[in-house]
This record gives structure tokens, sequence and C-alpha cells, in this order.
């Protein structure tokens, strides 16, 4: 696979499409929820996430594969945890979280509006992607 860390955004888009892109995969390594990569706007409705436990009962979330396998112990995974998505701290906190990964090849099922902000903190302008979208990037994390 090539992956050796998974976070994802917990709304439930993002995890339907964390759980469904791994998907038939047995190397699947560790995904974790975090909200710090949540889609910007939390007074939008579309933007605003559900409790923990409202997830994690969900029926149709807890059939998907891995669901069961997901990390949810980020200390900042409670009360109202997407409001983090008008935080514009968040993109220089996300990048110094991953700098302290031990793993080389982490994959982030996110949001355009926080792939488009993060990517425009680290320089590239210009990056805005469609629906379910790839985008491949390599930096030094000295540089983050």
């Amino acid at each position: 696979m090539g992956i050796d860390h998974i976070i994802t955004s917990p709304l439930t888009r993002a995890m339907q499409t964390t759980c469904i892109a791994f998907a038939g995969r047995k190397d699947v390594p560790d995904i974790k929820a975090m909200p710090i990569c949540t889609e910007r706007g939390a007074h939008c409705q579309e933007s605003m996430g559900r409790s923990v436990l409202q997830l994690q009962a969900d029926p149709k979330l807890s059939r998907l594969p891995h669901f069961a396998t997901i990390d949810w112990k980020d200390p900042t995974l409670h009360g109202e945890w997407w409001s983090v998505g008008d935080d514009d701290g968040r993109y220089i906190r996300f990048l110094e979280y991953v700098k302290e990964l031990p793993y080389n090849r982490v994959a982030v099922v996110c949001h355009w509006g926080f792939i488009r902000t993060l990517m425009s903190t680290c320089g590239n302008e210009d990056v805005s992607l469609d629906n379910c979208q790839w985008l491949r990037t390599e930096w030094d994390s000295r540089d983050a």
C-alpha cells in the first residue's frame, strides 16, 4: 500500500471516504480521527459534525470496512469539535503534528477547504481539487 498512517476528518463524509477507499485491503495502517483537518466554516450546516458517541452508534458507519478500527482518542474530539474549522492557526499546528509523526507516508482524508488552505500555507497557492481526488505531495518535515 505504501501508507504508514491515515488521518481522517471526523465529518461523516470523510470517514465514509476513508473506509471505502481502503476497503478490501488487509494491510491498512492505523486510522486516526482528528478534528484539526475538518472543513472550514463551522457555522455551515454541511461542516457541522456529530459527537463521537453518535458517530460510533451510526449503523451505516459502523458497517463500513475499517470503521471499527478508527482511533478516537484525539483530545480535541469533544463537545462541538467541528468549531475548530474556524481556527486559522490549525494549519500550522497540523504541519507541526505531522512533522513529529514517526511515519514517512501519511494519508490525510479531509476536505477541499482544508487542503486548499493547508497547501497555501505551504506556499502552493493554486491547489484546488475535485471531490475524492487524490493529491500526492512531498515535503521535508524539517521545512514544515
